[in-house]
């Protein structure tokens, strides 16, 4: 682990998907109660947003 303190704490649930899939941003995020950040600014989600993204994908002939 590193030393020191970390810039940012943040608390979520399985809505977190919703957030690093790109579905909401991160300040709608923290208004529909999907993130909180506890400890740290607010500003700390963005670049957690961006970091952790994952691009949604559609698979080619597949019916559901």
């Amino acid at each position: 682990m590193p030393d020191g303190e970390p810039d940012a704490v943040l608390v979520a649930g399985p809505g977190i998907r919703r957030l690093i899939g790109g579905e909401i941003t991160p300040t709608e995020a923290i208004a529909q109660d999907v993130v909180a950040v506890v400890r740290g600014e607010e500003s700390f989600l963005d670049s957690f947003a961006s970091t952790f993204h994952i691009a949604s994908f559609e698979l080619q002939g597949v019916t559901s």
